[in-house]
């Protein structure tokens, strides 16, 4: 990049842009141009030939002062908005121009004044029909509560949360907070006429096997864990600590309710196999999502014998560890893209957890090995000016590029051993990040210096 476009780049997208005589404000110079119909002139006031002109009259030279180069940049500026006014005041039409401006503004508040008047009038039989198919569910929530009696977990069961009618119509007017009876309600939600009084008792009968289930084997107590085994040993702690009654049986936000799943969940809780109960819950996207068994994972892998390196810190490890169970559980051969996929068991997530393990051992190996390479330890010391963020340093590129989630091809890289290629993308990361632009740009930067 010459250093008359450097210049032209600052001027014309840093700098305040300068009010052009067509009222608009333009990103880049452009010549004078003529209007087909009268002939006049239009277009902005400065031209190509001005900045050109600015630039020659006021050089910035490579070995000046940095105080000498800011002066420059002020006078050249200066100058700009010097011919500029120069050139407005000699426009006979500048002066209509506040008046015409004004004119639009209102006009094109009128029109977004219309338009909202217009959208209010069709949405009011949308709401109508919204608050109709509200008040329907409310009902046959009310004759679900009656129908299911005074149970103890009633309340975890039938939570509901109410949409409100001047919110979101296209959303459903209900959500229960529990994912199971979400599930079962679903259909009636979106149609609550087709919803009988027998259709409700039948709904009650279901909710009240599956519950009456859950707490008279006394589910919540984690106690079918083997405390011996590790694995379930650290999951059972966690559920301890972290799912409440509420908080397991709770939907997440864009949890997918699939009724094939739910069957398999009530399957296994009615045949008392809690062990394989819990891991079906925890085995569906929402765990994954937030992030509940990698957590677990972390717990056992790393902190049970953390390891920590100067510059790659203990909770750096830690995260690489939750990186390496979700890169191993999202593994072609470990992802079934089925909806109606089958019933992972508990066996299955501690295979999962025991396959993530040996790729977190192998990936805190080379970790430790590609960080120990003289030209690494030269990268991450180098000295020099961040044009970017202070506290961007040349060691958060590499740590930022090993625990990057989704697709990281900085991850295969290093579990390939290729730790030149690793260490040129982390040079290029971090040129690109501190001067806002990419490797090609800087690469032709440096070359016209």
């Amino acid at each position: 990049m010459s250093s008359f476009k450097r210049d032209l780049y600052d001027w014309t997208v840093n700098e305040p842009m300068l009010q052009s005589g067509s009222l608009f404000k333009w990103y880049a110079p452009l010549g004078i141009t003529h209007e087909l119909g009268t002939g006049a002139v239009i277009g902005p006031y400065l031209t190509m030939k001005d900045f050109k002109q600015i630039h020659c009259t006021y050089p910035i030279r490579r070995h000046d002062s940095q105080e000498t180069k800011e002066k420059t940049k002020n006078d050249r500026t200066q100058k700009l908005m010097e011919i500029h006014d120069a050139k407005m005041r000699g426009d006979p039409h500048a002066a209509k121009a506040s008046i015409f401006q004004e004119l639009l503004d209102t006009a094109k508040n009128d029109l977004e004044i219309r338009k909202h008047k217009e959208l209010q009038l069709q949405l009011v039989p949308q709401r109508e029909r919204f608050q109709k198919k509200l008040s329907k569910v409310q009902d046959i929530h009310k004759h679900l509560k009656k129908c299911i009696g005074n149970a103890e977990w009633k309340a975890v069961a039938l939570d509901v949360e109410w949409r409100d009618p001047t919110g979101n119509l296209f959303r459903s007017c209900a959500e229960y907070q529990c994912s199971l009876v979400e599930q079962i309600m679903g259909r009636f939600i979106s149609s609550p006429s087709s919803c009988t009084k027998k259709a409700i008792m039948n709904i009650a009968q279901e909710i009240r096997q599956v519950f009456n289930a859950v707490y008279q084997g006394n589910f919540f107590s984690y106690s079918f864990f083997n405390v011996d085994d590790k694995w379930e040993n650290a999951l059972r702690l966690f559920a301890v600590e972290n799912l409440s009654p509420s908080a397991f049986w709770e939907r997440q936000k864009n949890e997918i309710c699939v009724e094939d799943h739910s069957n398999e969940f009530k399957s296994l809780v009615l045949a008392a196999n809690f062990r394989d109960a819990f891991a079906h819950r925890m085995r569906t996207e929402v765990s994954e999502r937030d992030g509940i068994l990698s957590e677990i994972f972390a717990r056992v892998a790393h902190d049970i014998e953390p390891v920590s390196h100067a510059y790659f810190s203990r909770e750096d490890f830690r995260s690489l560890a939750r990186v390496c169970y979700n890169a191993h559980h999202r593994t072609p051969q470990n992802v079934s893209y089925e909806r109606t996929a089958p019933t992972r068991s508990l066996n299955d997530l501690k295979e999962d957890f025991e396959g993530a393990s040996t790729l977190y051992d192998e990936m805190k190996r080379k970790v430790q090995l590609y960080l120990n390479r003289e030209d690494t330890r030269e990268f991450i010391e180098e000295d020099g000016p961040l044009i970017g963020e202070e506290e961007f340093t040349r060691r958060e590129v590499v740590r930022r590029a090993i625990l990057r989630r989704g697709t990281n091809e900085d991850f295969q890289v290093l579990r390939n051993e290729d730790f030149t290629v690793l260490i040129h993308h982390h040079r290029r990361y971090y040129f690109a990040h501190t001067f806002r632009m990419n490797a090609r740009d800087y690469y032709w930067l440096r070359r016209d210096d």
